[in-house]
């Protein structure tokens, strides 16, 4: 009977963390359907400020950053929460392979997400650690004070060229977008940008201000891109791995019950032996 008890009790743990599982799995198939919306439009405002931009560099080239050898910064956009599978590890080994030793010495690394950071720490003792979004609701918080580190690390260590690595869902490896400087290989020779345009834009500002500030909302609306990106390729592998892991959960519950079926079984027949002799010594 004892043994039957503990099957009973393992079955019944099992249930209860498969139960848990498939409720993780529904927050993130939920919040997939949320970051969709937001993800398509914040991608139409980075197309439509990278259109503006490649028609004012057209008539403005001389504004034109130039090739910047300054240290590079590479943000490295992970998970904050875990049940992603390997979805950290595969993004810290993608840097590895896309960055040269020397070339990870020379530059700094700012590592997003608590569980990415946990990778990154051990390995990179200098690296830059934030606490990342979980939901896409949280993406413009934690976007304000990531915007007022990289400000403040522009003041002491001067300019630098940023490079944004994040997950995509669908994609092997990790995505890196260049981020600063900005507009990088946008075309000024009339084949976009200000191709269909005659005349240069009108600007009720002086054309290096509007391009100052085109640059600051192009960073802030291309790292809410680039966040949503690894949001949605986050919850995606999430509930890949919680269905893997749950439909391992079931077929150990299966193999349990089965096995609590047999010991019952086994303690009729005894039972029923028990019984017979018993009766046999009346």
């Amino acid at each position: 009977m004892s043994r039957r008890r503990e099957v009973l009790g393992r079955l019944k743990t099992l249930r209860e963390i498969s139960s848990i599982m498939n409720s993780l799995k529904n927050i993130s198939m939920m919040e997939t359907r949320k970051i969709t919306r937001f993800l398509s439009s914040q991608q139409q405002v980075v197309a439509n400020i990278e259109a503006a931009a490649g028609d004012f560099l057209h008539f403005y080239p001389a504004l034109r950053p130039a090739p910047d050898h300054a240290a590079r910064v590479w943000l490295l956009i992970g998970s904050e929460r875990g049940f992603c599978g390997d979805f950290n590890q595969s993004l810290l080994a993608d840097f590895e392979r896309r960055v040269p030793p020397e070339a990870r010495e020379n530059g700094h690394i700012i590592a997003v997400g608590r569980k990415l950071c946990l990778e990154v720490e051990h390995k990179y003792p200098d690296a830059a650690l934030f606490d990342g979004p979980g939901v896409a609701d949280e993406v413009h918080g934690m976007l304000s004070s990531l915007v007022g580190a990289l400000d403040k690390m522009r003041e002491e260590r001067g300019a630098c060229a940023l490079v944004m690595l994040h997950k995509v869902e669908g994609q092997d490896g990790a995505r890196a977008t260049p981020l600063l400087p900005p507009f990088e290989g946008r075309e000024t020779d009339g084949k976009a940008g200000g191709a269909g345009f005659a005349f240069p834009p009108r600007l009720t500002l002086e054309p290096e201000v509007f391009f100052t500030e085109l640059v600051r909302h192009y960073l802030f609306a291309a790292l809410h891109a680039g966040f949503f990106t690894s949001l949605m390729a986050e919850h995606q592998q999430r509930v890949k791995h919680l269905e893997n892991a749950t439909r391992r959960l079931d077929e150990q519950a299966a193999g349990l019950l089965q096995k609590s079926n047999v010991l019952r079984q086994e303690e009729i027949t005894e039972e029923i032996e028990e019984i017979m002799l018993g009766s046999t010594g009346l």
